[in-house]
């Protein structure tokens, strides 16, 4: 890549304050409004369960999943014993960059 006027320099600083603070959200709007006024967070919750007993789907699904927490979901990247599970890091170089080894400097590798 060519370097211009524009390009960084190394070692500069170039977002001296930081990334900028948030905006006051809607959520934290609701939660500051639901802990200063527990009689509308019983009504709602009040609500939700009116809905799921005359059979509202999705009120069902929201008190089953805070009732009891949505079911874990593991992810396992291990094979067993007799069949483990191998990574050709060496093709998945060559199809991503066409080298099997980074490039000297530690860079990601060019195709000349």
């Amino acid at each position: 890549m060519a370097k211009t006027k524009t390009s960084f320099k190394k070692g500069e600083i170039h977002n001296p304050k930081g990334r900028p603070k948030k905006g006051y959200s809607i959520t934290e709007w609701f939660k500051e409004m639901l802990n200063s006024k527990p009689e509308v967070k019983d009504a709602i919750g009040n609500s939700i369960i009116a809905k799921a007993t005359q059979g509202d789907t999705a009120a069902l699904k929201l008190v089953w999943n805070y009732m009891d927490g949505m079911p874990e979901q593991k992810n396992i990247l291990a094979g067993d014993e007799d069949n483990p599970i191998a990574i050709d890091v060496a093709g998945v170089l060559n199809k991503v960059y066409g080298k099997t080894r980074p490039d000297s400097d530690g860079g990601v590798p060019q195709n000349s």
